[in-house]
């Protein structure tokens, strides 16, 4: 008997692509054979992989303003709710307040939507500056 897995994401929704995960992983633990088991597994994945990517927070275009928004460098610091983008100055001051208060790099990075590897930068040349 031979067995075979075909679908197409474009038509099915987000929801219905995770139950289909669900579905796949209950079967292959049903499963006898180990090779289909492993395959209904890896399509399993594949599934999950389309409604979570596992990518990081995506890029989103700053706002456009002259002027520091102080609330909003404020509202990111204290990192409650929705959390407002920022343009790097205003990304800037609040990495560097948040260095002071002892925050991770991954944390700041995450909050402020920038790279981990650019608040490591901003560090090195506030250092290099004193």
């Amino acid at each position: 008997m031979r067995r075979t897995i075909s679908v197409q994401f474009g038509v099915l929704e987000m929801k219905d692509i995770e139950r289909l995960a669900e579905t796949l992983k209950r079967a292959a633990k049903k499963e006898r054979d180990k090779f289909w088991a492993g395959e209904l597994l890896r399509f399993a994945r594949t599934c999950e992989k389309r409604v979570d990517p596992g990518r990081k927070i995506p890029k989103s275009r700053p706002p456009r303003r002259r002027e520091i928004d102080y609330d909003a460098v404020y509202d990111v610091m204290e990192g409650e709710g929705e959390l407002p983008l920022l343009t790097l100055e205003e990304a800037r001051i609040a990495s560097r307040i948040m260095t002071k208060d002892g925050r991770s790099a991954k944390e700041i990075a995450r909050r402020t939507r920038v790279a981990d590897r650019t608040v490591q930068r901003w560090r090195k040349n506030d250092r290099e500056s004193e």
